[in-house]
């Protein structure tokens, strides 16, 4: 809520109230008596309050009252408005008194509803309490007033309108909410009203036409514009030369800049893309547009398929393989067109068979786009990405960071609230700018009216009117003028417009929604019609649709013309020489769409599921996310109308909201799916299994997304529901979801409660045909021998996941099963088994994984690389893993990759080379809130800063890997307790720092980890020497030539020990 802050005492003050309630202080607003304003009141009073006070005890009535008064004064102040007073059983309220809002009215009306609403409660209480009846009546009106100061005696606000708004009061039913003419001329766009007919009211000489509420037409404060008449780009010339600035820089450096433009609607955002489109080509730039769509849920790449489509000569008439044909000929390479192909729905098979699909259709369009802009320079321009789905704009950020050495000027059109939901935007590490329209000023508005129509006799109230109305805002100055022609307010003499005679009478609509709906009010019942089923299909709509959704299509030729010619719609070519329709704005089609019945709402939008059902297979499937828009809106609108839609239609919406989900996990959106998935089980599925499997489906997308709190609880439940109808598979899906949220997510469960749910999921998985989930449980439990250092524990689990991926067909799995197997045999000690399986990991992924997974392999072939042949060879491979992890946003196995390179760089001699790969290392893990891998970055930090004599940078980082450290994570605990010892021996504490090194040894030893023992060993040896203790040394140091040994007698690691051990010097101690 709204909050003033007191003059006396400075305390915050809820809106609307009257007096501060910390000291009592007069806060309301004190108007000059003298003045005239434009005000809606409304009177509510408790029905047949005489004969309550018969039948109700004293006390009894005054809690009713009282109550009364208090629902009647929280909805007045809720809805903006002043409680005038409370008189009696009567609440007043006025709208308008203290502040004015082009809605006043509406509001008013929306209180009276809402009080009724409320009431319902205290209704039911007294009739059970009392078997008396309760109800309110209203009366409500609009129009000029004289408002005196509230707090100087008497009457604050009084004017015909006040009296008529008692009157009706007074003459309404119980129950009844009476309008009166004026506030129902103003508000009659939103609310839909049933006529009462002329009534006598006491006091006024001549009848007064009343009216009931029914229904809303639109939601509250919709105000609503359209683009309009063309005329020249004027108050934009410093936003022109910007955009146009930065082309020019683009086109020289050949430097990818995203560029946004952030506006309200109908300040002129399309208008400035649209006219620097228009300069740019002429410049022979090629320009692309796609929009967001404002339904487009799920519809992540909407606007990359309409880029791809255009510049792929890709039209609707197509069948796939036609279209594909189209993609490939404009792509680079075969990857590229496979990815981009399926994300805008031309292929239902994902070409990546792994997670991270969506960061593979990144890197598709990206390399799409740098193909398009190697042959001339390219404008992107993304409508409305306020709407965009969390992919798109990843998808969009990443873009403008990696298409490195490519002319493309990337343009995003967008609203302030783009901010709200993304407030980082643009804020990455590429060349970007923004910029923010605002309103014209007066004397620009009214250059833009000369502009478009030179008008002669224009009142000048008319155009003050018109000037205030706009707010300087260029869209609604070209509706003004575009109704005003419509209508015949403004009409042509020769070559001349003047103004009609009526025109000084003629009354400006006090909204944007009210402007657009009194225009399309003008339109021929036809054009009407055809313009109502266009909104229904979307933003844009094509004619054989129309077709289809309209009775009678004869004369829509001439319609869709007219309504091209009227400016409501553009039609807009297609490859082919076909034509596509385009409302001129998307808030005409909101308004066109309201207009409505919600039966006839609901029945088009079902015409058009059923017909896109009928298209080709490959189509329909390329489509699914829009069917089940249509679908999903079809069956509220029933659920509205009838409180439950046709059995048919539901299991349709269901169907098609399934597809889509799963679609969408297909390609790793999994927000997109979660959505999905979501509103799929709002249309309650049956039977019963399938609810539980699509919550199945769910659970898996929580768990991608980090849900584990809400993923853990939900699995409880829907393993219980699954036991219950004895579907072992589904309950062992379910308990999966549960195991994986408890290891992950619950710090009280850990991994002992972890691996318990993880065990008991396995074993009901098996025999059920879940290949893909007994999967992911065998590949999970494989980490808890992995974890607490039982590596021969691991390998049947990961051997068994391995085994599955080959059964599903499924490479990327397979590889990261092999990799997780071959971290076993390295850490046993067996490397050379260990070297060749990381490399057929490696061919794995290429042959099937996404490039996150081919990364992931290398980046632990390469460390085996570097220290069994070659330390550069496995440098040059790790940081080649690097960027495609970083495109990815694999955050966990980015850390992993900038780790091991710090690593090689330390073996190196590099160390300073070493440290900004571990700082950004440890900053990626705390962006992820990671504590698993994360001890170890800081560790490896903390030995470089020993090497480079940092040793308080040592201290820092050593200590904050200890404290990271989860206690039973066995391998961790040893490494951060040696690096700890290494930097206690630096600051002289001798005692404590041997103390840590054997402890560190002790705990590793007790493990199956062999491999890494030299680190340890080394540790302790080196500290031996140091303290002239060489005899004692040379017990590790023999064992520390032992584990090297397995390493081959050529490794790096080998030589590096050789000359650690040689350069160590004695302490002077």
């Amino acid at each position: 809520m709204d909050q003033t802050v007191c003059p006396n005492c400075g305390q915050p003050v809820p809106a609307g109230a009257r007096f501060c309630p910390a000291c009592g202080t007069s806060v309301a607003a004190r108007v000059d008596a003298a003045e005239r304003r434009v005000v809606t009141a409304i009177f509510a009073d408790l029905a047949g309050s005489t004969r309550l006070g018969e039948q109700l005890d004293p006390e009894v009535l005054r809690e009713v009252v009282s109550e009364f008064f208090e629902i009647a004064g929280r909805e007045i102040r809720r809805h903006g408005g002043t409680v005038e007073q409370f008189s009696g059983d009567a609440a007043v309220g006025v709208f308008g008194l203290t502040s004015s809002h082009e809605d006043d009215a509406e509001r008013a009306v929306r209180t009276a509803m809402a009080i009724v609403e409320a009431l319902q409660s205290l209704r039911a209480t007294v009739r059970e309490q009392h078997k008396v009846d309760v109800d309110v009546h209203v009366g409500i009106e609009a129009g000029e007033a004289v408002s005196g100061d509230p707090f100087a005696g008497g009457t604050a606000v009084t004017g015909d309108a006040l009296n008529v708004a008692a009157r009706l009061e007074k003459f309404a039913a119980p129950g009844q909410i009476l309008v009166g003419p004026a506030a129902y001329a103003a508000t009659k766009h939103a609310i839909e009203y049933q006529p009462i007919g002329d009534l006598a009211l006491a006091g006024k000489s001549l009848p007064v036409a009343a009216y009931q509420p029914t229904r809303f037409l639109a939601g509250i404060g919709e105000a609503r514009g359209l683009a309009g008449l063309q005329a020249p780009l004027l108050g934009r010339d410093e936003e022109m030369l910007q955009l146009l600035d930065t082309a020019e820089r683009v086109h020289q450096d050949h430097k990818a800049t995203l560029f946004t433009v952030l506006g309200a609607p109908g300040i002129g955002k399309s208008r400035l893309a649209r006219e620097a489109s228009h300069r740019l080509t002429a410049r022979h730039w090629q320009v692309l547009r796609g929009r967001c769509l404002p339904y487009g849920e799920g519809i992540t790449y909407w606007p990359v398929g309409e880029m791809v489509r255009e510049a792929a000569g890709i039209n609707a008439e197509m069948g796939a393989l036609e279209a594909i044909g189209q993609l490939v000929a404009s792509s680079p390479e075969v990857a590229v067109s496979d990815r981009l192909a399926f994300a805008i729905g031309l292929t239902g098979d994902s070409p990546v068979t792994s997670k991270g699909v969506d960061r593979e259709i990144a890197w598709a369009f990206r390399r799409w786009v740098q193909t398009q802009a190697a042959r001339s320079p390219l404008l992107l321009v993304f409508e409305d990405i306020h709407w965009a789905e969390p992919a798109m704009l990843d998808l969009i950020e990443y873009l403008a960071t990696w298409s490195g050495e490519a002319p493309v000027l990337i343009l995003c059109l967008a609203r302030p609230e783009l901010l709200d939901k993304r407030p980082g935007w643009a804020a990455g590490r590429f060349q970007s700018s923004r910029i923010v329209l605002e309103p014209l000023n007066r004397q620009e508005s009214a250059a833009l009216i000369g502009a478009l129509l030179t008008i002669e006799g224009l009142p000048d109230r008319l155009r003050n009117e018109m000037l205030e109305r706009a707010d300087g805002n260029p869209l609604f100055v070209e509706e003004l003028i575009r109704m005003l022609l419509d209508e015949g307010t403004i009409i042509r003499s020769g070559n001349r417009w003047t103004a009609a005679p009526m025109a000084d009478e003629v009354k400006v609509p006090k909204t944007v929604e009210a402007l657009i709906r009194a225009r399309l009010d003008t339109l021929p019942a036809r054009e009407r019609r055809a313009l109502q089923a266009g909104a229904v299909i979307g933003r844009t709509f094509e004619r054989p649709m129309l077709d289809h959704l309209l009775d009678d299509a004869e004369g829509l030729e001439i319609a869709l013309e007219n309504l091209v010619l009227r400016d409501l719609v553009s039609e807009e070519p297609l490859p082919g020489g076909q034509a596509f329709y385009r409302f001129k704005h998307i808030l005409v089609r909101d308004v066109a769409y309201a207009a409505l019945p919600k039966a006839r709402r609901a029945e088009l939008h079902a015409r058009i599921a059923r017909e896109m059902e009928s298209l080709p297979a490959d189509r329909s499937a390329e489509l699914v996310e829009i069917r089940a828009y249509h679908l999903e809106e079809a069956v509220k609108l029933e659920t509205e109308l009838h409180a439950r839609p046709a059995e048919g239609l539901r299991h349709a919406a269901v169907a098609a909201l399934e597809a889509s989900g799963r679609k969408a996990s297909a390609r790793d959106d999994n927000r997109a799916a979660s959505s999905f998935f979501e509103r799929c089980l709002a249309m309650r599925p049956e039977p019963e299994a399938h609810r539980i499997e699509l919550e199945c489906l769910l659970l898996d997308v929580e768990y991608r997304l980090g849900r584990y709190a809400q993923a853990k609880e939900k699995a409880i439940r829907v393993a219980a529901a699954a036991r219950a109808i004895g579907r072992k598979d589904l309950e062992g899906s379910a308990l999966l979801s549960q195991g994986r949220a408890m290891w992950i997510g619950d710090p009280e469960g850990g991994a002992e409660k972890g691996l318990a749910r993880l065990t008991e999921a396995h074993a009901l998985l098996q025999g059920t045909g879940d290949l893909a989930h007994l999967q992911e449980a065998a590949f999970q439990l494989g980490y808890g021998g992995w974890w607490f250092g039982k590596l021969e524990e691991a390998w049947p689990r990961w051997a068994e996941a391995r085994a599955l991926s080959r059964q599903l067909g499924d490479p990327g799995l397979e590889a990261r099963a092999l990799v997780m197997l071959a971290g076993i045999r390295y850490h046993m000690g067996r490397i050379a088994e260990a070297l060749a399986m990381r490399r057929e990991a490696v061919a794995l992924s290429e042959t099937g994984g996404s490039r996150a997974n081919w990364a992931a392999a290398v980046v632990r072939h390469a460390q085996l690389v570097a220290l069994t042949t070659s330390l550069d060879e496995g440098l040059r491979m790790s940081e080649s893993a690097i960027q495609p992890l970083d495109e990815a946003g694999e955050n966990w196995e980015l850390a992993t990759a900038l780790n091991v390179t710090g690593r090689i760089h330390s073996l190196r001699g590099t160390t300073t080379s070493a440290v900004p790969y571990f700082e950004r290392g440890i900053a990626v893990s705390k962006e992820i809130n990671d504590t698993g891998y994360r001890p170890e970055i800081e560790r490896s930090l903390a030995q470089a800063f020993l090497e480079l004599d940092d040793v308080e940078g040592a201290v820092s980082h050593a200590e904050a890997a200890v404290e990271v450290v989860a206690a039973d994570d066995v391998a961790s605990v040893g490494s951060t307790t040696m690096v700890l010892g290494l930097v206690r021996a630096r600051q002289g504490r001798i005692q404590e720092a041997e103390s840590l090194l054997r402890q560190a040894i002790a705990g590793i030893e007790r493990t199956d980890y062999v491999a890494e023992r030299w680190e340890y060993y080394l540790s302790l040896a080196e500290f031996l020497l140091a303290q002239r203790r060489s005899k004692e040394a040379d017990e590790w140091i023999t064992k520390l030539r032992e584990i090297t040994a397995l390493y081959g007698a050529a490794s790096p690691l080998a030589a590096y020990v050789e000359r650690r051990l040689a350069a160590t010097v004695p302490s002077s101690a």
